[in-house]
């Protein structure tokens, strides 16, 4: 699972996680906000998965002062651009080329994609063809 900027693409929390559970998508937004100390108001966008419309998401999200918005019940992939992009690039780029075989192979997989490549090297039209990294710096 992934917490995206959605302004500059950079991927501020993941994990790789069995299952999705409430507590593992509290886990890796905690992450993300360790990371990056967002103020009160933050938007977070998600679908409408069981784990995102738990008590103690909503409830984290709340200590925070954050607000929550959801795609609809019959959403296209567009309600979720960035995840959609992103989670696709990740498998084109990344899992497809070498099949990990283990968990520990696809969390370094994963890891060395995200950290080492993505966010401070992979390149974005949207973000005038320079990586999340890049474009942050630029701010």
């Amino acid at each position: 699972m992934t917490f995206i900027d959605y302004f500059s693409k950079h991927v501020v929390g993941w994990d790789l996680t069995e299952r999705q559970t409430a507590d593992d998508v509290i886990k890796t937004l905690k992450l993300a906000i360790k990371k990056r100390n967002p103020p009160p108001g933050l938007i977070i966008h998600s679908d409408k998965g069981s784990q995102f419309r738990s008590r103690k998401y909503r409830a984290t999200l709340s200590k925070h002062n954050f607000l929550s918005n959801y795609t609809s019940l019959d959403h296209s992939c567009d309600e979720n651009a960035a995840q959609e992009s992103f989670h696709s690039l990740l498998k084109k780029e990344c899992i497809y080329q070498s099949k990990p075989r283990t968990y520990e192979e696809a969390y370094t997989m994963i890891f060395d994609y995200i950290e080492n490549f993505y966010n401070p090297v992979r390149i974005h039209s949207s973000i005038d063809y320079v990586s999340p990294c890049e474009f942050e710096n630029f701010l």
